[in-house]
């Protein structure tokens, strides 16, 4: 099912956490954000109510959007290599939060492959969809570089946590 992410909550009613994931890693940093957003709502007495899987795909030529369920069905218009994401997230999605995978193309102009490629694709969702306030969880090696550095300051409004890995 193809939906679109409804990102303008009101702060007082719920928050969104955000999580871009790479193929291998995706499981790992999906578990992580849901945790760090459940103690997080304790914590604040905030909830977050939606979880946003972003992932970045050549084989896509426009946003899609497909909100996940646990157990949910692969949908038949998903690209191949977003299978990883999806799986983590339908095996994952919590109960009482609003599950998303938004599989987006990299932005025309973007420099650069990979993580950079990434950080492009996202802040350009983040400015598009006017998505502010929220978490963003970004998996990191710590050789990255600037990419990480560049998203800090182009993540407007939002807390950017990088989340360390280890080498596949």
């Amino acid at each position: 099912m193809i939906e679109t992410v409804e990102l303008a909550q009101d702060e007082a009613e719920g928050r969104t956490v955000v999580v871009a994931v790479g193929r291998v890693h995706a499981p790992a940093l999906i578990d992580y954000a849901i945790k760090l957003a459940t103690a997080q709502s304790k914590a604040a007495g905030i909830p977050y109510q939606q979880l946003v899987v972003f992932h970045l795909s050549d084989a896509v030529t426009g946003e899609q959007i497909h909100r996940v369920e646990r157990g949910a069905a692969r949908p038949s218009q998903l690209v191949a290599d977003a299978d990883p994401s999806f799986t983590a997230l339908s095996e994952l999605a919590p109960a009482g939060m609003r599950s998303y995978l938004v599989v987006v193309p990299p932005v025309d102009g973007s420099v650069g492959a990979g993580l950079a490629a990434a950080v492009d694709a996202l802040v350009d969702f983040q400015e598009r969809h006017r998505f502010t306030g929220h978490m963003v969880l970004v998996g990191a090696r710590g050789d990255e570089g600037d990419p990480l550095g560049s998203l800090i300051e182009r993540l407007d409004g939002s807390t950017l946590i990088p989340v360390p890995l280890a080498s596949p």
